[in-house]
C-alpha cells in the first residue's frame, strides 16, 4: 500500500470550508486507486474568526476604558430626557469632589446649575441633535459637597448620542476647566485698564476684528458718556465731526484688512460744550505671544487742538504774505535785470546785481512753495497728467543740479526703461528736493546716490547720502509740515515743506514714500510710484 495525503481548504464548495485527504492505495491484485476523506470545517473556522473579533473588541475596548478612565479631559454621558447620569470618568468627578453623581438627574446632583441655562442647552441637544460648544463658559459650581458655589469656567462641548435605531437616547459631555487661566487672563485685562484709566490720552481698546469695547475715564469724561453708551452699537461714532465720519470708517476698515496702524487727525465733540476739537487718534494692533495671530487694537487720542490752530493761523499768514509779496518781488526782478544790462560785466555793481537777482530768485522759489503748500493743503493744486520717460528725466536732473554743486558728486544707479504716467513738473520737483536735501546735510562728505530700479510693477527710487542723519525720535516727523529737527534749524535753512509737500505729491500718484537714517551715518529717502 502506498499513502500519500494532501490537505486543502476549499471555500467554494457551498461556501463552505472543506479540507480533504487523498491517499494512493493498491490491493493484492496490485490494482492502484485513491481514496478521498472530506472534512467540512466551517464552523471551526467560524469559531476562530468570532474568537479573534471578540478579542479585538476585548483589546479595543480596553484601550477606550483606559483612554476613557485616564484622560485628563472631563468626560460624562447623560441619558435620557432628564439627563441622568450614566458614566462619568475620573477627571469629572474630580471637578465636585465626593458628590454622588451616577444614577442622578443633572439638576438633581448639582442643584446650583438651576438658572443657569445648562438644562436648556442639554434639552436642545437631545430634542433637535444639535453640537453646542462652548468657550470659557461662566458657571457657579461648587467644588464639593456643602461648599458655596464658585465663579468657575469650562470650554466643553454636549454632543447627541444615538442608539442603535439610529435615534438619540442621550447627550455626551467633553471639555476642560479653564478656571485659571481665564482667571489670571482677567487679572491681566484688570490691571491694563487700571493702567488705561490712569492715562490723560483718551484710550481705547477693540477686539481683533475692530469692536471697540473699552474707553479710558479720560475718554468717557471728555465725550461725556457711558462706558455702555460709548460701547453700545456704533455710540463712540457720535463724537466724531460728522464731515469726517465716512474717512475715519474707510480707514478703520483698511488697517483691519491690511494689519497697518490707524493714524489720522480728527476733530472729536467735548461733551462739556459740545465743541469740537481737533485730536491725532493712532491705533495699534497686538498680536499674541508666538506673533502668529492678531488679538486685539490698542488706540490712543491727543489733544493736539492748540497745534492745529496755530497751524491753520500760520497757514493763513503765509498764503495772504505770499500772494502780496509776489507783485512787488516780480517788480524788483525786473528792476534788478534792467540794471544789470546796463552795467558793466565783470564789475563790482555787476557782481553786486547778480548776488541781488540770485536772492531773489531764491525768495521766489521760497514763495512758490508756500503757495503751493497752501494748495495742497486745500486740494486745489492742479495736476497736468502724462507719460514721460522717468529715467531721461532723472538723468537731466541729475546733470542740472550737478553743474550747481560742483564740489559734489551725483552717482546714478540702475535703469527703468518702463514709462511713467504722472505730471513730471511734480514728480520732477520731487527729484530736485531730495537730492537738493542731500546735497545740503551733507556738507562733509561730497558722494550722493540716486538708484532707480523697477519692482512688483512699481518704480522706486532712493537718494543716499552720507551727511549728519536722522534720530529715530525725529523720523516719524520727518514729513510732517513745518516740522525741523531743533538742532539743525540754525545750521541749514528752510522752513520744513519740502518734504511734507514732496509726500503729497507721492501720495497723490498712489505711491509712498519713506526713510532709513542713523545719526552721523547719513540718510537714504526712497519713494514708489506705479509703473504703466
Amino acid at each position: 500500500m502506498i499513502d500519500l495525503e494532501v490537505a486543502h481548504t476549499l471555500p467554494v464548495i457551498g461556501n463552505r470550508d472543506i479540507i480533504f485527504n487523498l491517499q494512493a492505495m493498491e490491493n493484492e491484485g496490485a490494482e492502484l486507486y485513491i481514496l478521498l476523506a472530506l472534512n467540512d470545517i466551517t464552523e471551526r473556522k467560524n469559531a476562530d474568526k468570532l474568537s479573534l473579533m471578540a478579542k479585538s473588541v476585548e483589546q479595543n475596548m480596553e484601550l477606550l476604558n483606559n483612554l476613557y478612565l485616564n484622560s485628563p479631559a472631563f468626560v460624562c454621558t447623560l441619558l435620557g430626557p432628564k439627563h441622568i447620569f450614566d458614566l462619568v470618568n475620573p477627571a469629572y468627578q474630580k471637578l465636585f469632589g465626593e458628590r454622588k453623581l451616577t444614577g442622578k438627574p443633572i439638576l438633581a446632583a448639582l442643584p446650583e446649575l438651576k438658572a443657569q441655562g445648562f438644562n436648556e442647552l442639554l434639552d436642545t441637544v437631545y430634542e433637535k441633535g444639535e453640537v453646542y460648544v462652548a468657550t470659557e463658559q461662566l458657571a457657579w459650581v461648587a467644588y464639593d459637597e456643602g461648599l458655596p458655589p464658585a465663579e468657575r469656567y469650562f470650554n466643553f462641548s454636549y454632543q447627541p448620542m444615538h442608539d442603535a435605531h439610529k435615534k438619540i437616547s442621550g447627550v455626551l459631555c467633553f471639555g476642560y476647566e479653564v478656571t485659571k487661566e481665564v482667571l489670571a487672563k482677567k487679572k491681566g485685562e484688570a490691571d491694563l485698564r487700571l493702567i488705561l484709566n490712569s492715562l490723560p490720552q483718551l484710550t481705547f481698546t477693540a477686539s481683533s476684528k475692530g469692536t471697540i469695547h473699552f474707553f479710558n475715564k479720560s475718554a468717557l469724561d471728555y465725550g461725556a458718556m457711558t462706558i455702555e453708551a460709548a460701547t453700545t452699537g456704533n455710540g463712540w461714532e457720535t463724537i466724531i465731526y460728522p464731515d469726517e465720519l465716512p474717512s475715519v470708517i474707510t480707514l478703520a476698515e483698511k488697517c483691519l484688512k491690511t494689519g497697518e496702524d490707524f493714524y489720522k487727525e480728527i476733530r472729536l465733540k467735548r461733551g462739556s460744550d459740545n465743541s469740537y476739537r481737533w485730536h491725532l487718534m493712532r491705533a495699534t494692533r497686538i498680536e499674541n505671544g508666538s506673533g502668529d495671530g492678531l488679538i486685539a487694537w490698542v488706540g490712543m487720542g491727543t489733544d493736539i487742538h492748540e497745534q492745529k490752530i496755530s497751524e491753520q493761523r500760520k497757514d493763513e499768514f503765509i498764503n495772504i504774505a505770499s500772494h502780496e509779496m509776489k507783485t512787488p518781488l516780480a517788480a524788483t526782478k525786473g528792476y534788478l535785470q534792467l540794471l544789470e544790462m546796463s552795467l558793466e560785466p565783470g564789475t563790482e555793481p555787476a557782481y553786486f546785481v547778480a548776488k541781488a537777482l540770485a536772492s531773489t530768485n531764491r525768495l521766489n522759489h521760497l514763495i512758490n512753495e508756500l503757495l503751493e503748500l497752501g494748495k495742497t493743503q486745500n486740494g486745489d493744486l492742479k495736476y497736468n497728467i502724462c507719460v514721460f520717460d522717468f529715467d531721461k528725466m532723472l538723468t537731466d536732473t541729475i546733470e542740472d543740479l550737478q553743474k550747481a554743486s560742483p564740489d559734489y558728486e551725483i552717482v546714478k544707479k540702475g535703469k527703468v526703461d518702463a514709462e511713467i504716467k504722472g505730471d513730471k513738473e511734480r514728480l520732477q520737483q520731487v527729484l530736485i528736493n531730495l537730492l537738493g536735501n542731500a546735497i545740503k546735510y551733507s556738507p562733509d562728505k561730497k558722494k550722493i546716490e540716486a538708484t532707480v530700479k523697477e519692482k512688483d510693477g512699481s518704480l522706486i527710487f532712493s537718494v543716499k547720502d552720507q551727511g549728519i542723519g536722522i534720530s529715530k525720535e525725529n523720523l516719524d516727523h520727518i514729513f510732517k509740515r513745518y516740522f525741523r529737527v531743533e538742532n539743525q534749524a540754525m545750521q541749514f535753512q528752510g522752513m520744513g515743506i519740502g518734504l511734507f509737500i514732496s509726500n503729497e505729491f507721492i501720495k497723490r500718484h498712489g505711491g509712498r514714500m519713506w526713510v532709513e537714517s542713523k545719526p552721523g551715518k547719513g540718510s537714504t529717502f526712497y519713494f514708489s510710484i506705479p509703473l504703466l
